[in-house]
């Protein structure tokens, strides 16, 4: 096993787990079970201020601080990028949270640097210009690395610090995830007992263009909007391209993505649009569908159909459970002995299962291993 590509969950880094969820919120805000491939509802404005009542230092682990401040930055740029989808009666819940995700976070990035230092764990420039550069290959073409640095509010230089880190931190987790393997008998065991779980329905990959149609618009406005997105499919299937019309007319937020609308099963998407889709051949330009939300040019990318997880898979699956439980163990070993100072106000005072103020969240069982389609 290469042992450089284990990341542990609650040690990427935070303005890189940042760039990666902003980089994908325009697709995977459109997946969501919401059957509204469309909603434009105006964003409602967030407050985006922590609770007042925290401490100048929130928590301090074997000296280091993790300050009010800071706390502030982060929760800011987090909920700053979420407006429009947070009801605001949760916003203080959510606040609590993310502080607690944050104290997490803070202690186990600063007790395994702490042993990075320790064990005099080096990285080479070309090392993080090379996880560099595989991240922005994952970008869409639409969306240039400088924009979404300057979406989020982070420099490179602290991009390229904190990735770092994280290959500091996987070289330090080597040696104890390079003895760990995953056996035919317990693939087998795996998969006869987890049959429904491994399972996976019948979905396509889509994209789409929406002239949204409100509800106080008329018949002739109506009639208006469906000759705009019958010209619009026109210049389409006469070569036009899909991701250029859909980013200078679509009335969809998955606009910025080109209209994609990545992966989608059954039941996520309004009916109409559901069933076109699902009834469409791959890479053709669909007749115009309308739904309560508008009118639709559909263009289906891929269509995958149903199937169970292959062993592969389960066996990937297995080993980043076996390599997460031995990764919790020695987080929560070198946690329970250092020095931390808890700050935060009593009603917050309750960490994650299984953190017990060392221990990762999630540090029970580790989940099944799921089909990823």
């Amino acid at each position: 096993m290469n042992s450089k590509s284990i990341v542990c969950p609650g040690v990427l880094s935070i303005c890189v787990a940042m760039l990666i969820m902003s980089g994908c919120s325009e697709k995977t805000s459109s997946t969501t079970p919401k059957k509204e491939p469309g909603n434009t509802t105006p964003p409602a404005t967030v407050n985006v201020a922590p609770a007042a009542e925290l401490p100048e230092t929130i928590i301090e682990v074997n000296g280091e601080k993790f300050t009010r401040d800071m706390a502030n930055a982060e929760i800011g740029q987090r909920l700053a990028g979420a407006q429009g989808q947070i009801p605001p009666e949760r916003i203080p819940e959510i606040k609590s949270r993310m502080i607690n995700q944050l104290v997490e976070r803070f202690v186990i990035k600063t007790v395994l640097m702490a042993e990075v230092k320790k064990e005099n764990i080096t990285v080479k420039p070309e090392e993080v210009d090379q996880r560099l550069n595989k991240f922005k290959s994952t970008l869409p073409k639409e969306m240039k690395f400088e924009d979404l640095l300057k979406k989020n509010g982070i420099t490179e230089e602290r991009v390229r610090e904190d990735i770092a880190s994280d290959l500091k931190i996987s070289k330090l987790f080597g040696p104890i995830t390079n003895g760990i393997k995953v056996t035919d008998a317990d693939i087998s065991e795996y998969m006869e007992k987890n049959k429904e779980a491994l399972a996976f329905p019948e979905s396509v990959h889509a994209r789409h263009i929406l002239v949204n149609v409100a509800k106080t618009d008329d018949e002739k406005v109506k009639t208006e909007k469906k000759a705009k997105i019958g010209k619009l499919r026109e210049q389409i299937v006469n070569g036009a391209d899909f991701a250029a019309v859909a980013k200078e007319n679509s009335d969809c937020p998955s606009k910025q993505m080109g209209g994609d609308l990545g992966k989608f099963r059954r039941g996520q998407m309004a009916k109409p649009f559901e069933d076109a889709a699902f009834a469409q051949a791959t890479n053709v330009i669909g007749p115009v569908v309308e739904t309560e939300f508008g009118y639709h040019i559909i263009q289906v990318m891929e269509h995958l159909p149903a199937g169970t997880a292959s062993k592969e898979e389960v066996s990937s699956g297995l080993m980043g459970q076996k390599c997460d439980e031995a990764l919790r163990k020695y987080i929560a070993s070198l946690s329970q002995k250092a020095n931390i100072k808890d700050n935060r106000p009593q009603q917050m005072m309750q960490p994650p299962p299984g953190m017990g103020m060392g221990m990762p969240a999630g540090s029970g069982p580790a989940p099944a291993p799921a089909p990823k389609r």
